[in-house]
This record gives structure tokens, C-alpha cells and sequence, in this order.
């Protein structure tokens, strides 16, 4: 699990950038990363700035006043460059399936806890119970 990874970690790497410890969710968005199995997509956010509406609540106006807000830009502009990869794309691919299963398996996303619980699914439909 994202956890144990992080524990493991702990004790042996220092925590990227500014962080003082290994969280879970900082090792998934890394997994997450295609850049790893040797894609790295260009190209992809769109810096767009947005005027912030006045708070009906204040005095003040803030007339003019805007934020800058990151959004993605559409598939089709993106602009993937071939980098050296870090692991093969099958193992990539292997990694990420693993952490949709651990999501799908995983005891907080169940309301009761049964033995077969993501292990089945319906012949018909294929619902995973």
C-alpha cells in the first residue's frame, strides 16, 4: 500500500522539495506521473487570469482586482516529447492498475466488510460487488 511505501521511505530518503515527511498521496501523484515511463506531455495548463467578483459583504470594492488560475488545456493541443524512461511501459501501466485496485479494496470505501468484497462481478453487467 501508498502507506507502507511511505514508511518505508521515511527513515531511508529524505521527502522531496520542502515536505518534512513521505505522505501516501505525494507517492501516488508520482506513480501517477507518465514522465516516468518516458512521455513527458508539454504543453498541457493553460495560465488564464479571472476577475474576482466584490464580496457583497465588504465596504470596499475590489474593482480590477484578478487571480491567476491554471486550467488544462484540451487533449488535442498537448504536446507529448519522448524522454529516457525510468521503468518499462508494462510496468507503468502494472503500477497504476495497483493503485486503482487498492483504491477499489480498500476498507475505508466499504460500509460493511465482507470476504469476496471487489472479487466478484455480475456475469450480466459486470458490476464488481
Amino acid at each position: 500500500s501508498l502507506r507502507r511505501i511511505a514508511v518505508m521511505l521515511e527513515g531511508t530518503y529524505p521527502p522531496p522539495k520542502k515536505f518534512t515527511h513521505w505522505e501516501p498521496k505525494m507517492i501516488e501523484l508520482i506513480v501517477k506521473r507518465a514522465v516516468y515511463k518516458g512521455e513527458f506531455v508539454a504543453h498541457r495548463s493553460l495560465e488564464v487570469k479571472i476577475p474576482v467578483s466584490p464580496d457583497p459583504a465588504s465596504l470596499t470594492e475590489s474593482v480590477g482586482k484578478t487571480v491567476s488560475r491554471k486550467i488544462q488545456r484540451p487533449r488535442e493541443e498537448w504536446i507529448i516529447v519522448p524522454v529516457p524512461a525510468i521503468v518499462s511501459a508494462e510496468e507503468w501501466e502494472l503500477a497504476n492498475k495497483v493503485l486503482e485496485k487498492n483504491k477499489q479494496m480498500s476498507r475505508r470505501n466499504g460500509k460493511e466488510s465482507f470476504l469476496l468484497t471487489g472479487l466478484i462481478h455480475c456475469a450480466t453487467c459486470n458490476y464488481k460487488y
